[in-house]
């Protein structure tokens, strides 16, 4: 996807090893980044990209990371690789608005991207999907530590209810609605498999799929 001088990597390609090509001149790449390189998302994922993509390419192709705003703070982020002050950046989805409806991307501007050989294109594209899965496994491990941590000082969670849930799909629809016109096809088809998963028993709470476990009462 391309839009106001950006790239979008899709995150959904295979995991394949490519060698960069032989003789290939290195090119070195500034991202930026907004928080420390000790985040546990965001900065963790950035080194985890950096160390793929310079692994995958035999050093052709490098990262060098500008953490903490040096170069742009995170609602200047997609003009600055827009405009070429970064080569690649990844900020909070709100301020993709109009661009992707995702979770978590990293963009890229248009003209380096271009100038990428394909076996240097492919090996960032991997790159990002690895690393996309790799932080929602960490994620998802945070969130349990969390979880554990809160129970152990006394803390009681409440799990909501399929009717709670079915309120609160109900007082939100008019967000989604706006989110779907605001970002186009890509976002209805996202917000359609999201529909299709709510069918499906991790998501009704009481084993196989049931249309009635979220009807609103």
């Amino acid at each position: 996807m391309l839009k106001f001088g950006l790239t979008i990597f899709s995150l959904l390609a295979p995991l394949l090893l490519i060698a960069a090509p032989a003789g290939a001149q290195q090119v070195t790449l500034k991202a930026t980044l907004q928080a420390a390189m000790t985040h546990p998302f965001y900065g963790v994922s950035m080194a985890r990209f950096k160390e793929e993509i310079e692994k995958r390419s035999g050093g052709a192709v490098a990262l060098q990371i500008f953490d903490k705003s040096q170069l742009a703070h995170d609602d200047e982020v997609v003009d600055a690789v827009s405009s070429g002050v970064a080569d690649i950046g990844t900020t909070a989805t709100h301020n993709y608005a109009g661009h992707s409806p995702v979770e978590f991307i990293f963009t890229i501007n248009d003209k380096v991207w271009q100038s990428l050989t394909p076996a240097h294109r492919a090996i960032m594209t991997e790159a990002a999907s690895l690393v996309e899965r790799e932080a929602r496994e960490r994620v998802a491990r945070i969130e349990a530590e969390a979880t554990r941590f809160a129970i152990e000082k006394g803390f009681k969670l409440q799990d909501l209810t399929p009717d709670q849930v079915a309120e609160w799909r109900a007082c939100s629809a008019e967000m989604l609605s706006d989110y779907m016109e605001q970002n186009g096809e890509l976002a209805q088809r996202l917000m359609a498999a999201y529909a299709k998963l709510r069918t499906e028993p991790c998501c009704t709470g009481d084993g196989p799929a049931s249309a009635i476990a979220f009807t609103r009462r």
